[in-house]
């Protein structure tokens, strides 16, 4: 089923998602609402594959107006290693494309997050590591914390945040490195105060106001944007198939310790 989105920011990955009822978007599957308190730590090392109890591969469509592409658990590959979303030319549902999502369940609040991944390469193309929330949750209003790897341009990173359904903080970082070429620790600290984005380690950006308050979702994603997207990710323009890596992700709560990605992990060249 493929909905209307509704209000539309072209530099948010985010408003694409919240175009799906609770129904499109969790594929039938019940979803859990935010409750009293977010979830704890965790640690996802994607090598050890998936696990139904704790995550979920999208599964649906967004108007093919704002993308181009069904989220499809096919697209979603394990290796030896990690996990590979795959963007491909693929028709499905009555879109060009097929893509991959992978949300981790439960939500989780004010901490420390951090994935290890390779963007994927491709004007149109999307890779992504965010939290996120909507109405669809027990009736939170929609806050999401960002990161998304620009494949129109693979040294571009956009960044961003919402509170109440309003972008707050659209930013774009020029990377000194090929993000498809290799892989990289991408961090960001949510305190109720602030957010601070890191890339391997280094701060590249920190917001101070318009904090989001509500927990979230932890998804990564790799997509490929519609026509009324072309102005933010570029016109899909490849015919082979395409890939974001997704090594490790994990999360922190503030005042609580546990394993992390950064634990163990050492920047490409």
């Amino acid at each position: 089923m493929m909905r209307k989105p509704g209000k539309w920011s072209a530099l948010a990955l985010a408003a694409i998602l919240s175009a799906c009822s609770s129904a499109d978007r969790w594929g039938g599957r019940p979803s859990q609402t935010r409750g009293a308190e977010p979830g704890g730590p965790f640690i996802v090392r994607f090598a050890d594959g998936f696990d139904e109890e704790t995550q979920y591969l999208s599964d649906f469509s967004i108007e093919e107006e704002w993308m181009a592409a069904y989220f499809d658990p096919a697209n979603v590959r394990y290796e030896d290693d990690g996990v590979s979303l795959v963007v491909e030319k693929r028709a499905q549902q009555g879109l060009p494309y097929s893509a991959g999502e992978l949300q981790q369940l439960g939500f989780y609040g004010y901490g420390r997050y951090e994935v290890v991944m390779r963007g994927a390469p491709g004007s149109g193309v999307v890779s992504a590591f965010f939290t996120h929330t909507h109405e669809q949750f027990n009736g939170d209003p929609h806050d999401e914390i960002d990161f998304e790897l620009m494949g129109r341009n693979t040294r571009l990173l956009h960044i961003n945040h919402f509170k109440d359904g309003r972008a707050a903080g659209s930013t774009y970082i020029d990377l000194p490195f090929d993000f498809s070429e290799g892989e990289h620790l991408y961090a960001f600290e949510w305190e109720s105060d602030a957010i601070r984005w890191y890339v391997d380690g280094v701060l590249i950006h920190e917001a101070g106001h318009t904090i989001p308050d509500h927990s979230g979702r932890v998804i990564i994603s790799a997509l490929v944007v519609g026509e009324a997207s072309y102005g933010w990710a570029g016109e899909p323009d490849f015919d082979t198939p395409r890939a974001a890596f997704f090594r490790c992700m994990s999360h922190v709560p503030i005042g609580e310790t546990g394993p992390q990605c950064s634990d163990t992990f050492t920047a490409s060249d």
